[in-house]
């Protein structure tokens, strides 16, 4: 299963980055407006959900979920 593979490959499944995650969902919802389903498939791939169409509005959410990785690995490399 693809979802079960990215969740221990790219840490979905970390308590702490499913809150990051929500975090983002809910920020995503308040730019946006429009309410993303909590899937690896669109916040770590970028797979865009087949009812979002506007080109705008898949380019600013592609940036908006790469600024949220980028701040992953930024967090990463800072000691705990």
């Amino acid at each position: 299963d693809v979802h079960h593979i990215l969740g221990k490959i790219l840490f979905w499944d970390c308590p702490k980055l499913q809150n990051f995650w929500k975090n983002i969902q809910k920020e995503i919802k308040q730019i946006m407006g429009i309410n993303l389903p909590l899937e690896p498939a669109i916040y770590i791939l970028g797979i865009m959900p087949d009812s979002m169409t506007d080109k705008n509005s898949k380019y600013l959410l592609r940036i908006l979920l790469l600024i949220a990785k980028k701040t992953i690995t930024n967090l990463h490399k800072c000691p705990l």
